[in-house]
């Protein structure tokens, strides 16, 4: 895992563990000059992660229900 993908398993395994999480919003202004630093991998990275963690919350349920 690369880039900004690792906080949303760092937040899944926190929660799973039990800590309290609360958000805090913040805001992000246009750029003035230069480009993103996200690129498209980042984001293909960061849905397929969220995807996967889902999908296995899912499954886990799936399965304890026997």
């Amino acid at each position: 895992m690369q880039g900004y993908a690792f906080q949303i398993s760092l937040l899944h395994a926190l929660i799973e563990k039990g800590a309290k999480v609360k958000e805090i919003p913040i805001v992000f202004s246009e750029r003035r000059s230069g480009e993103s630093k996200l690129g498209n991998g980042d984001i293909k990275e960061f849905f397929f992660n969220s995807f996967r963690l889902r999908l296995k919350k899912h499954s886990r349920k799936i399965k304890t229900k026997k």
